[in-house]
């Protein structure tokens, strides 16, 4: 991420922030406690994956919830996620990509 007067806020609330960094090319999500950074493509495939979650994948018990764990096979690091978490992270993904979508257009 570059200095902050390169960055648009696409999609912002209390527990989730992303934006977009005009000179390094890339999103930023930040959710409760993680981040994470994607290209337009990564983010898209982000929500694919939380789109696909069924029943199966939210089998853990932590923290007193069914949640699934969402990780990268090529890293020893995962996402516990409740489905609440990945409602709203599918909603806050598609308003972010509706908004660089318009941004793009304008500004291009």
């Amino acid at each position: 991420m570059c200095s902050t007067e390169l960055n648009i806020t696409l999609s912002e609330s209390r527990n989730c922030q992303i934006i977009y960094c005009k000179g390094c090319r890339a999103f930023s999500m930040v959710y409760k406690s993680c981040c994470i950074s994607f290209t337009i493509a990564e983010m898209d495939m982000f929500r694919q994956v939380l789109e696909h979650l069924g029943d199966d994948d939210f089998r853990y018990d932590l923290l007193g919830q069914k949640m699934a764990i969402v990780r990268n096979p090529g890293v020893f690091i995962g996402f516990c996620l409740s489905r609440e978490d990945v409602g709203y992270l599918i909603s806050s993904i598609n308003e972010s990509e509706t908004l660089f979508d318009a941004f793009h257009i304008i500004y291009k």
